[in-house]
């Protein structure tokens, strides 16, 4: 199998405007806040941009965007 070269996983990153407009990560918006959910998709965008250059990330990785950043939400507020 092909590898996916890291040009094109870069080429295949959503922008932070639209990992913030997918319907799931919108929906957080209610319970986080705008700001909340945009600065958790831009950690997580900065965290596929850091594993596509150090040969981590697949082509199948980038499809683990949404859970990732629902993730990051729940772990930044949860409860202590």
């Amino acid at each position: 199998m092909k590898s996916t070269a890291p040009s094109e996983l870069f080429r295949k990153l959503p922008s932070v405007d639209d990992v913030v407009r997918v319907p799931a990560i919108a929906k957080l918006v209610e319970n986080y806040g705008h700001d909340s959910i945009v600065d958790a998709a831009r950690v997580v965008v900065a965290r596929l941009r850091q594993e596509i250059t150090t040969e981590l990330l697949n082509d199948n990785s980038l499809d683990l965007l949404s859970p990732a950043c629902r993730r990051r939400l729940n772990s930044s507020y949860a409860s202590p």
